[in-house]
C-alpha cells in the first residue's frame, strides 16, 4: 500500500488540472453556444450520454481496482516471506515450490491488471468517440432542425472550438483514473485505520511501578484459543527466571507483558514507561556494532565499556579490524549466532529501561561464555534495581540469582521458591552437553573465518542516459511481433489524422466554389456545403469513428505488451533471485531487494510501455508533419533543422539533471517513517 499511496501523493502537483480541464470543457461549450445557439445542445447530449456510460464503467473500474490491489498485497506478502526465508528455502531446496506460489499470485495480479486496463481504455474510447460525434450532432441540429445555413464563418470557428473541447475531454479520463486510484488508496487507508485498536493497559494510577498479571488469559492476535490461561504473577525488582518445555508459552508470556497478545480475560498492570526487550531471534541492523548497541541512545563511555565487558564482547571486538565500529551487514550476517545474541543483549542492558525482558539470550552460547554473562551481567551492577524477566533453559546457571522461578506448562504458570528442591523440574530444561557446545563454538569460528570485511555492496548507479541494451531487454520481453504490429497501427492512426485534416481543408475550400463546380480529387461527387452539408458531416463522422477505433486498437495492443512484458521480466527476476549465490544474499540488503521486486516491478507494469508508444507516436507525427509542411513550403526544412538542433542541444543538458532530480524524489518518497 505504501508504494502506491506515495506514488499518488507525489502527483499532488497535478491538482490544478482537476480545475483547469473541466473549466476548459465548460468554457468550450459556452463559446459554442454563443456561436451556433441552441443546436449545440444536441452535441452536449452526446457528451452527457458518454459520461453516463463512463460512470457505469468507472464504477466497475473502482471495484476491480480494489480487487487488483488486494491481489497485489497478496503477492507482496508472498515475496516478503520468500526474501526473508530465502536462505532456509535454499538449504532445503524448497525455493522452486515457493516460487510457484509467487508466480500464481503474480498471474492473478496480471489478469486483474488487464481487466482494469481494458476498462480504462473503454473510458477513453467513449470520450474520444463522443468528442467526434459532438460537432456532427451540433451541425446536424443547426442545419436540419434549425434550418440555418452552415456558413464558413460559422463552421470552422466551431470546429476549432470542438477541437479545444476534445483536448479537454481527452484528459478528463486520465483525471478520472487519478481520482479513482486516489479513492481506492484512501479507502484502503480508512479500512486499515478502522481496524480495531489493541486494548491499552489500564493503569491503576500514574505512579504504578509494579508489573503484575491478575487471572489474565491471552491469545495470539486473530486466534480463537488461549495460549496463556488464568495467569496470576507479580514480578519483583530483581531477576525472575521463566523456564518450561519447548512451545509451552514462555515467549508468549513476554509478548503478553509487552501488550502484543490479545487479552481475553483478567488484568495486566504495567508501568507506563520504556521497556528493554531482547528477542529470541536477534534483530540487528546493517550498521556498526556500536550503533546497534546504542540504538540511538547517547554514548556514555564508561557505561558502554561496562556493557561490553558484562556481555563478553571485549575479546570479540578485538578480532574485528575496526573493532566495535565494524559494520555487521544485513541482519548481522557478519556475526556468529552467539555474537548476535550478545549484541542484542548488550543493547537491552545498555538502555535505561527499568524493566528488561530477555528471551533466551543464553541458548546460542557455549557453557563458558554463558556462565561468564550470568556472573558479570545478570549478577552484576548493571542490572541492580531493575526488574529483569529471563526466559531460559539453562536454569542451573542462574537459579541462585533468581528472586523467583516461574514454570510455564501448557499455558499455565507455577511459581517456585528458588530455595526449594526443584531437581526433577529443572532436569527437564537442562543445558546441552559439553560436546554440543564444542561443536557450536567450532561452527561459529568457521562462520567468522568465511565472513568478508565488507558485507554490503554499494548500489551501482549509471550516469547519463539509459543504455540502449536496457530498452532492448524491455522490448524483447514484450515480444517483437507485438511491437511491430503496434508501430504499423500507430502509423495508420497518424494517416487517419492527416486524412481528417485534409478532409476539413477540402471542406473549407468547397465553400468558395459555385454549386455547379465540384472539389477536385476524392470528393468530386460531394455537393457544395452551402447547398447540402449532410455528406460532409457523414464524412466527418466516419473520420472521427476511425480515429476512435484506431485509438482502441493501439491501446489494446499496448495492454497485451504490458501483460507480456510484466509476466516475462518478473519471472526472470524471481528466477535469478531464487537461484542466486549465497554471497549475493550477503551483500544485497533486504530493503534493496524488496525495492527491486516491488516498486521497480510496479514501474514495469505501469507507464513504460505507454511512454514507448507516446515516443513512437510523437516521432511518427514529427516526421509526417515535416513532410507535409515541406511539401507545401520547402523553406520550412531550414527552420525545422535549426529547431531540431536547438532541441537536441538543450535536451542533452537537461536529461542528466532531470535524472538526478528524479532519483532524489524517489529517495525522498521511499524514506521510511
Amino acid at each position: 500500500m505504501g508504494c502506491n499511496t506515495n506514488a499518488w501523493l507525489s502527483r499532488f502537483w497535478e491538482f490544478q488540472r482537476l480545475v483547469t480541464k473541466p473549466l476548459g470543457l465548460i468554457l468550450s461549450v459556452v463559446l459554442i453556444w454563443r456561436l451556433i445557439g441552441w443546436p449545440c445542445l444536441l452535441g452536449v447530449l452526446t457528451v452527457l450520454a458518454a459520461q453516463a456510460i463512463n460512470a457505469l464503467i468507472a464504477r466497475a473500474l473502482l471495484r476491480w481496482e480494489g480487487v487488483r490491489r488486494t491481489a497485489t498485497d497478496g503477492k507482496l506478502q508472498k515475496i516478503s516471506q520468500f526474501v526473508e526465508a530465502i536462505r532456509h528455502l535454499r538449504w532445503y531446496g524448497w525455493q522452486d515450490a515457493w516460487l510457484k506460489g509467487i508466480m500464481g499470485a503474480r498471474q492473478r495480479e496480471l489478469n486483474l491488471r488487464i481487466i482494469t486496463s481494458l476498462l480504462n481504455i473503454m473510458i477513453n474510447f467513449t470520450n474520444i468517440f463522443a468528442s467526434g460525434l459532438f460537432p456532427v450532432a451540433a451541425f446536424y441540429a443547426y442545419t436540419s432542425l434549425a434550418g440555418l445555413p452552415l456558413r464558413i464563418d460559422i463552421a470552422f470557428p466551431a470546429i476549432e472550438l470542438f477541437r479545444l473541447l476534445e483536448e479537454n475531454l481527452r484528459e478528463i479520463p486520465e483525471l478520472i483514473t487519478v481520482l479513482l486510484n486516489a479513492s481506492v488508496a484512501v479507502g484502503r487507508i480508512e479500512d486499515f485505520m478502522s481496524e480495531p485498536e489493541k486494548d491499552h493497559t489500564e493503569m491503576p494510577s500514574s505512579t504504578t511501578t509494579q508489573l503484575e498479571l491478575k487471572r489474565a488469559s491471552f491469545a495470539w492476535p486473530g486466534a480463537h484459543s488461549n495460549v496463556l490461561q488464568d495467569i496470576t504473577l507479580k514480578f519483583p525488582v530483581g531477576l525472575t527466571v521463566v523456564f518450561g518445555e519447548v512451545a509451552a508459552g514462555k515467549t508468549a508470556l513476554l509478548q503478553a507483558l509487552l501488550g502484543e497478545l490479545d487479552k481475553r480475560d483478567g488484568e495486566l498492570i504495567r508501568p507506563d514507561e520504556m521497556v528493554g526487550y531482547c528477542a529470541q531471534t536477534p534483530w540487528l541492523q546493517s550498521m556498526s556494532i556500536r550503533e546497534n548497541i546504542l540504538f540511538s541512545s547517547s554514548y556514555e563511555d564508561v557505561r558502554y565499556k561496562q556493557v561490553l565487558e558484562a556481555c563478553a564482547l571485549v575479546t570479540d571486538m578485538a578480532n574485528f579490524k575496526h573493532g566495535d565500529l565494524s559494520n555487521i551487514g544485513e541482519n548481522g550476517i557478519g556475526l556468529s549466532g552467539g555474537q548476535k545474541a550478545r549484541v542484542a543483549l548488550a543493547r537491552a542492558v545498555y538502555s535505561r529501561a527499568r524493566i528488561l525482558f530477555l528471551d533466551d539470550p543464553l541458548s546460542a552460547l557455549d557453557h563458558q561464555t554463558a556462565e561468564a554473562i550470568v556472573r558479570r551481567c545478570l549478577a552484576g551492577p548493571l542490572l541492580e534495581g531493575r526488574t529483569t524477566i529471563l526466559v531460559t533453559h539453562r536454569t542451573e546457571l542462574c537459579r541462585g540469582l533468581a528472586k523467583q522461578l516461574i514454570e510455564i506448562s501448557e499455558g499455565r504458570a507455577r511459581v517456585f521458591d528458588p530455595e526449594a528442591q526443584l531437581s526433577n523440574v529443572l532436569h527437564k530444561t537442562r543445558s546441552s552437553d559439553p560436546g554440543d557446545e564444542i561443536d557450536l563454538k567450532t561452527r561459529e569460528e568457521e562462520q567468522l573465518a568465511a565472513v568478508p570485511e565488507k558485507f554490503i555492496e554499494e548500489e551501482h548507479r549509471a550516469h547519463g542516459g539509459v543504455k540502449a541494451s536496457i530498452y532492448w531487454e524491455y522490448i524483447k520481453a514484450g515480444k517483437l511481433k507485438w511491437w511491430f504490429v503496434l508501430i504499423w497501427i500507430i502509423v495508420l492512426h497518424r494517416l487517419i489524422d492527416i486524412a481528417e485534416t485534409w478532409f476539413i481543408k477540402q471542406w473549407g475550400e468547397a465553400y468558395n466554389k459555385p454549386a455547379e463546380r465540384r472539389t477536385s480529387g476524392l470528393f468530386d461527387d460531394l455537393p457544395s456545403p452551402e447547398t447540402n452539408v449532410r455528406p460532409w458531416l457523414i464524412g466527418f463522422f466516419l473520420f472521427a469513428t476511425a480515429v476512435s477505433i484506431a485509438y482502441l486498437v493501439v491501446y489494446g495492443f499496448m495492454a497485451v505488451i504490458v501483460y507480456s512484458t510484466g509476466k516475462q521480466m518478473f519471472k526472470d527476476v524471481m528466477d535469478h533471485v531464487a537461484h542466486a549465490t549465497f554471497r549475493f544474499y550477503d551483500i544485497t540488503p533486504v530493503g534493496r531487494l524488496m525495492n527491486r521486486l516491488t516498486s521497480d516491478i510496479n514501474t514495469i507494469d505501469g507507464n513504460i510501455s505507454g511512454l514507448f508508444c507516446r515516443v513512437a507516436f510523437i516521432f511518427i507525427t514529427w516526421i509526417s508533419s515535416v513532410v507535409v509542411i515541406a511539401s507545401v513550403t520547402p523553406v520550412f526544412l531550414i527552420f525545422s533543422f535549426a529547431l531540431t538542433t536547438a532541441f537536441v542541444l538543450i535536451f542533452v543538458r537537461f536529461l542528466p539533471t532531470s535524472q538526478s532530480l528524479r532519483r532524489l524524489e524517489v529517495c525522498k518518497i521511499r524514506l521510511p517513517k
